[in-house]
């Protein structure tokens, strides 16, 4: 069985990456303000779409 620093090793990096915004959030927002938010509504329902289907 793994040491507990391990798992705490872990869940530090896990959330690391939960919390950094990948390449789609960089999109969204850049769309958002460089055309408004309804562009970025768009978009963002073209990126659930493509993630979804």
């Amino acid at each position: 069985m793994p040491e507990w620093h391990t798992f705490l090793v872990l869940t530090l990096v896990g959330l690391a990456l939960a919390a950094t915004p990948g390449a789609n959030m960089a999109y969204l927002m850049s769309r958002s303000m460089a055309q408004g938010h309804n562009a970025g509504f768009v978009s963002l329902i073209g990126t659930m779409r493509g993630c979804c289907w």
